[in-house]
């Protein structure tokens, strides 16, 4: 089975932007840069509060911005595009309002259970005050799977991304990517890596 996404073929009759050894040493040293300067940032905030909730004082920007990175990744790019082939402006602004709504309505939301559960740490612990242990496990269960799949998601859109200038199998750039990751964030146990 060929995991690459090219066959043999297809990889002779294309012409790449880079070699697979340059795109994979790209890789490897842009995730170990960007994990270098969040442990630099993350040691600033030592302790378990840190893990879940940064100490409640990472601003307003950073928070911004890692919500808007989290929330839209790297379909942003692509999708509208590729809608606006097809449906013209109409699409364009049905994506537009379909990535905005869920973050207008995470404002009114955010505020009501800041209001209800001033000291919380996760929307998961707000469920499970309000509503009790047994849907705190579904959605707990529930929150899992779905990070799971956007962590596959993203994971796939940068391997794609390499395999298409580089021809570099899928799988090589997956490991390098979820290997950086995996390791260094139970290492040091911080969200401000995360948000960094």
């Amino acid at each position: 089975m060929n995991l690459s996404g090219n066959s043999e073929r297809d990889k002779m009759d294309k012409t790449y932007f880079l070699t697979q050894s340059t795109s994979l040493i790209l890789v490897i040293v842009i995730s170990l840069i960007f994990a270098f300067l969040g442990i630099l940032h993350s040691k600033k905030f030592p302790g378990i509060n840190n893990y879940l909730t940064a100490n409640r004082n990472i601003g307003l920007f950073s928070l911004t911005t890692s919500l808007v990175a989290s929330a839209l990744g790297a379909w942003i790019l692509f999708g509208p595009v590729a809608a606006a082939t097809w449906g013209g402006v109409g699409a364009i602004i049905g994506y537009a309002l379909g990535t905005a709504f869920p973050m207008i309505f995470l404002i009114y939301f955010g505020k009501k259970i800041r209001n209800e559960f001033p000291k919380g740490s996760s929307l998961v612990e707000f469920m499970r005050k309000k509503f009790g242990k047994s849907l705190f496990k579904l959605i707990l269960l529930m929150t899992i799977f779905y990070m799971f799949i956007f962590l596959c998601a993203e994971v796939t859109a940068v391997a794609v991304l390499i395999n298409y200038i580089s021809g570099t199998e899928l799988w090589i750039t997956a490991l390098i990517v979820l290997g950086s990751y995996l390791k260094l964030y139970p290492l040091w146990r911080t969200k401000s890596l995360n948000i960094y």
